[in-house]
């Protein structure tokens, strides 16, 4: 069945947005001019129409992973990069590796989509309720950072040994900095049990890599980030946006966008926030506009980074479903326009040792910054 913006209640959704409830707001104790409000809002309102397609999109990502995933996303298909991979005998220095370990890069990244389509939903609440500055911001670059995670372990452009030595490293990083974390807890029983428990794991973890793997290397610093697995480092946020852009062909840097959405945030001083404006009178007042074209933009990047995650984990499997199909005809006709490309399930097969060419992200200059 397809999936309508009626299904989400986004055409429903277009007075309330029309008018975002942070079009303006003021740095300064006395209360906002009604006029300045006013103004901003009706300058606001045609881009503004455009924000119940964002929080359908957003929302969307969830109901549609949940329906593939119901309809058996993480069956490997007979003939798909999955059945291959899971079917590799790879060795190590302790001999033949456990049939499970060819499954762990498909298993991280799915989980990690499923932690972005929860995210993205929760982003579409925020633009419903008008909160569209900072928490909309923090919300979808977390997402984003689910976004390209999943993509740096599931990389159709490496081999499958270099996959599973990246969700090794990706385990390496989780486990090494909740122990980091729990070393700092007060020495109550409590805390002490977790520290022991994640030091333990920490050296059970070591010790079954190291027979898994050639070679297996930790940092002198103790720093997890250092780690090597076969020659492969755990990417930075940075780098693995530009793998994902670069793999995409979007022309532009991922670690760029990862910077903007970074600064974005954070908190940040008077310079580095976005819409504030200085009243040319009184240099301590400063009203802060919320520009729909900038949210929007955030906003597609989410439901693009989305649409990138899910059909990386539908392609590998060699999964087909009518869900995904109306979803990016919806996405396409209503949100995303031209940068929607359907990509065949084959595809991942095919470009196992070599860069995916299909990009889906349109305009993704989410730092261009336009008043209206």
């Amino acid at each position: 069945m397809a999936l309508k913006l009626a299904d989400f209640g986004a055409r429903g959704l277009a007075d309330a947005i029309k008018r975002p409830r942070l079009s303006v707001c003021r740095f300064r104790p006395s209360p906002p001019r009604v006029a300045d409000m006013d103004n901003s809002a009706k300058a606001a309102e045609d881009e503004s129409e455009r924000l119940p397609m964002a929080f359908w999109a957003l929302k969307s990502c969830r109901e549609v992973f949940l329906s593939i995933y119901g309809e058996g996303l993480l069956t490997a298909q007979p003939g798909s990069a999955a059945a291959r991979d899971f079917a590799a005998t790879e060795v190590g220095p302790a001999g033949e590796w456990p049939a499970e370990f060819n499954q762990l890069p498909r298993y991280l990244s799915a989980k990690l989509v499923r932690q972005q389509a929860d995210l993205c939903a929760g982003a579409a609440l925020l633009i419903e309720a008008g909160e569209v500055s900072e928490p909309l911001h923090s919300v979808l670059r977390t997402g984003f950072e689910f976004a390209i995670r999943a993509f740096w372990v599931l990389d159709p452009s490496v081999s499958h040994r270099e996959r599973c030595a990246r969700a090794a490293l990706a385990e390496v990083v989780s486990t090494e900095m909740t122990r980091r974390a729990a070393s700092k807890l007060p020495d109550t029983p409590e805390p002490r049990v977790t520290r022991i428990k994640f030091r333990a794991n920490a050296k059970a973890q070591k010790e079954r890599l190291r027979k898994l793997f050639a070679s297996v290397e930790g940092a002198p610093d103790g720093d997890p980030l250092k780690w090597t697995i076969e020659g492969t480092r755990y990417s930075t946020w940075t780098d693995a946006a530009d793998r994902w852009t670069d793999a995409e062909k979007t022309g532009v840097s991922g670690g760029a966008m990862y910077d903007q959405l970074s600064i974005l945030a954070h908190p940040q001083g008077y310079a580095a926030t976005v819409g504030l404006i200085q009243d040319p009178e009184d240099g301590t007042r400063f009203t802060r506009v919320i520009d729909p074209v900038r949210v929007t933009k955030v906003a597609r990047l989410g439901a693009q980074s989305f649409y990138s995650s899910v059909t990386l984990l539908t392609n590998y499997h060699g999964f087909k479903s009518k869900h995904v199909a109306a979803w990016e005809e919806e996405l396409g006709q209503h949100f995303l326009g031209s940068s929607v490309h359907k990509r065949s399930a084959a595809e991942f097969a095919r470009t196992i040792d070599q860069r995916p060419s299909a990009s889906i992200m349109g305009d993704p200059n989410i730092a261009a910054d336009r008043r209206t």
